[in-house]
């Protein structure tokens, strides 16, 4: 006991004699190398990591690792100039991935890394009397936006952390993207990437005055080979042990791309349905045209029209016994839902 008690004073004594921009730097280096009280530093986090797990999105279209580490290494490389006296820099705040080999991930990570370096550097060189300053430009002080990268960098690491020990199924069947086996000409459903609220006009019948809403997910599976989407109605917010079956829908397709007919074969499967439905798809004109047959050998075929970056509208026909004319089968209107700038 009388061992820490000394242990402790002497540390109170070196924190007491430590400038208040000696203790900044020694908190960044926590944070970035080791030793950090919250838990694992950013380095730790990253210690071990391959191409492929920094790449993988466990949690649907949020940021994975990698974007996080360019992310971060631009957040205080901004910091950097602002002690400085530098301009911005020109790259994007969530640079998106064009290269995910071992060799480019190591560079994201080295790069990362001196950046931090060179972060500290600054600070230190930093003059006592400035740190209260206000920031050119700015409406806070350099201590103000340092202290506020330290907890940026702090959330971000247990991100990563998190991120890190995700590798559950989910994480092995999600891909960063597609894979460069499909030519970009024919990648019809990349861009339905992410979350998406719906507005239910027609489902069996009309249903539009009765304002139902419905979700939709979509994300890239089996090494950016397919696209995989869930379909929700109601909403999980929504949704009750007692449901109405008329207008109950937790499904899930799976368009995987297909060279040999340059189509997506697709596979809709509605277990509260039993729904099991089978189509090719693929671009014609502006639209997504999609046919098929429901189970029991009914032509169908499934259209996304009207796209937008943060709207479409996907129309479901099948066609009736006269073999000629076509009954509207479903109906939504889609809005893309706002993404956090933080995954």
């Amino acid at each position: 006991m009388p061992d820490s008690i000394t242990t402790h004073a002497s540390s109170r004594r070196n924190e007491k004699g430590m400038s208040e921009i000696g203790r900044i730097v020694e908190q960044f280096s926590q944070m970035h190398d080791g030793g950090a009280w919250h838990g694992p530093s950013m380095g730790e986090a990253l210690e071990g990591l391959s191409a492929a797990e920094a790449a993988r999105r466990p949690i649907g279209a949020a940021h994975c690792i990698w974007e996080i580490v360019h992310h971060v290494r631009l957040t205080n490389d901004q910091v950097r100039r602002h002690l400085a006296g530098e301009g911005a820099a020109d790259e994007a705040d969530w640079p998106p991935l064009t290269e995910t080999g071992e060799a480019a991930w190591h560079d994201a990570v080295d790069r990362l890394q001196a950046g931090q370096r060179a972060l500290r550097d600054a600070i230190s060189k930093l003059p006592a009397a400035r740190l209260h300053e206000s920031i050119a430009a700015k409406t806070h002080s350099y201590w103000h936006e340092l202290l506020g990268v330290l907890h940026h960098d702090a959330y971000h690491a247990g991100q990563i952390s998190l991120l890190g020990k995700g590798q559950d199924a989910h994480a092995v069947l999600a891909a960063p993207g597609r894979s460069p086996e499909i030519p970009e000409s024919a990648d019809a459903y990349g861009w339905l990437v992410g979350s998406w609220e719906l507005d239910v006009l027609h489902y069996w019948t009309d249903v539009a005055g009765r304002g139902l809403k419905a979700e939709a997910h979509f994300f890239w599976v089996l090494e950016g080979r397919a696209v995989q989407d869930v379909w929700i109605m109601p909403r999980r917010a929504e949704r009750t042990a007692v449901l109405d079956k008329t207008n109950d829908m937790f499904g899930t397709t799976l368009r995987v791309w297909d060279p040999k007919v340059q189509a997506w074969r697709i596979t809709w499967i509605n277990p509260v349905t039993g729904a099991r439905n089978e189509l090719l798809g693929r671009w014609s004109g502006k639209d997504v045209m999609q046919v098929g047959t429901h189970s029991d050998g009914t032509p169908i075929r499934w259209v996304f029209t009207d796209i937008a970056p943060d709207s479409f509208h996907w129309i479901g026909e099948s066609l009736n016994p006269d073999g000629r004319t076509w009954k509207l089968q479903g109906e939504f209107r889609a809005r893309r839902l706002a993404r956090s700038s933080h995954g």
